[in-house]
């Protein structure tokens, strides 16, 4: 079935199709919400950043744009999009200015506080445990760090019953905000997005203040 493909897909990007085709189509797709949460994460010279399910990199990539001086680090569960990101993100990586890892939000192999800022774009849905990886989060997070998460809402994803009904958890801001202030983040703040692709999705922001 073409819809449950595609969400397996989207979930975790495998063999050919995962590392030419889905990795593109998640930098086309996902550009504008990208965009919009790296807008609302506040990126600033010399900042340590994580991007968490980074897919095919677009998002690395402009924030290299918004902060000349960054550091950067990238985990996603697919070899695949970290073989191909690799690719796309060269220079970045060859600069010794961006590190690309195989890994799982939950289990995050860096020490406590070495980021001041943490993004993730399309990827809560697929969080098997929210908790266990917000917490995970945080302990990365330094003190004053700030995190961004970009999301379609509940209703949007409503939308398309074919393809989410194969492995994705639909969230509500409410929700979302919710499992924020239970893993002990702070400012929880959400920005509603109306732009051509992005009516219906959201990006909340929250700090770590202790």
């Amino acid at each position: 079935m073409l819809a449950q493909f595609i969400a397996r897909q989207l979930r975790n990007p495998s063999g050919v199709f995962g590392r030419h085709v889905m990795t593109r189509m998640l930098n086309t797709g996902n550009r504008e919400l990208i965009d919009s949460t790296l807008e609302a994460l506040r990126l600033e010279p010399n900042d340590t950043l994580l991007d968490i399910g980074f897919g095919g990199g677009y998002a690395l990539m402009r924030a290299f744009e918004l902060a000349a001086d960054l550091q950067a680090f990238g985990i996603d569960r697919s070899p695949e999009t970290v073989l191909y990101a690799h690719g796309y993100c060269r220079t970045r990586v060859l600069e010794g200015r961006l590190r690309l890892l195989v890994s799982d939000v939950e289990r995050l192999p860096f020490r406590s506080g070495l980021f001041t800022k943490i993004v993730t774009t399309n990827t809560l849905y697929f969080w098997a445990a929210p908790e266990i990886a917000l917490a995970a989060i945080r302990g990365v997070l330094a003190v004053g760090g700030r995190i961004a998460l970009g999301y379609s809402g509940a209703q949007k994803m409503q939308e398309y019953p074919a393809l989410t009904q194969h492995g994705f958890q639909a969230y509500d801001p409410e929700r979302v905000a919710e499992l924020l202030e239970a893993a002990e983040f702070a400012e929880v703040h959400t920005d509603m997005l109306h732009g051509k692709r992005t009516t219906g999705d959201y990006v909340t922001t929250a700090v770590r203040t202790g």
